[in-house]
């Protein structure tokens, strides 16, 4: 085994405190809120004097930050990649509609976070907004790699294809984070609506093919 700094055990503790530090401040960010919450909470979380806590991460809002590239790790691009080829046995429409579904998952699962993003956002919190800009960014890219992976939209379209379907399930699970919106959550804990992710891939495919010249029959 290599012997440098990541392999002693100094720093595997170091890493595991600033993992339960992480965890803490989560679970803290989400019941309490970010103004609710301080770092002198967390550090009595994990045991620590707040001045302890300082040398892991030096504020709150780089706190809050670490957090929110932790809890959606998932819209990181070599995670997306990963997660393609669960869907390459399927047709298109599928692929879309179980891709999206997953994605909208992951920010249904950590709502109360994403609410506290969102507040940081509004105001004025230019990192947090550049945070939202990179995880729409790399989901419009996945989205457009599995398109790529079908003839049936012509590759002129498919960028247009991804953009489109990304900026409509994001904005309708921001609006459900922050209002009741049966619609679009389902009525088992916070799973998105099957109806309304198929609704809106059938009419984003149909509208796509359609400029293309095609009339395609709605998917089944």
């Amino acid at each position: 085994m290599p012997n440098n700094d990541k392999t002693k055990p100094q720093h595997r503790r170091r890493r595991a405190r600033a993992e339960a530090i992480l965890d803490a401040a989560a679970a803290l960010f989400a019941t309490a809120g970010y103004t609710g919450t301080s770092l002198a909470d967390v550090a009595e979380k994990v045991d620590l004097t707040p001045k302890a806590l300082y040398h892991y991460y030096p504020s709150k809002r780089e706190l809050l930050e670490e957090v929110l590239i932790r809890q959606f790790r998932y819209f990181d691009m070599d995670v997306l990649e990963s997660r393609r080829t669960a869907w390459q046995r399927l047709g298109l429409f599928e692929a879309l509609v179980e891709s999206s579904i997953e994605a909208l998952q992951q920010l249904f699962d950590h709502r109360e976070l994403l609410r506290v993003s969102f507040t940081e956002t509004f105001h004025g919190s230019e990192r947090i907004q550049s945070r939202h800009e990179i995880f729409q960014k790399s989901w419009i890219s996945h989205v457009e790699a599995i398109v790529d992976s079908y003839a049936e939209v012509p590759a002129r379209l498919r960028s247009e294809l991804a953009d489109h379907l990304v900026a409509i399930l994001f904005g309708a699970a921001v609006d459900a984070i922050l209002r009741p919106r049966p619609d679009i959550v389902g009525a088992v804990g916070t799973a998105p609506s099957r109806n309304y992710v198929e609704s809106v891939v059938r009419n984003l495919l149909e509208g796509v093919l359609r400029t293309d010249g095609d009339q395609p029959s709605a998917p089944e």
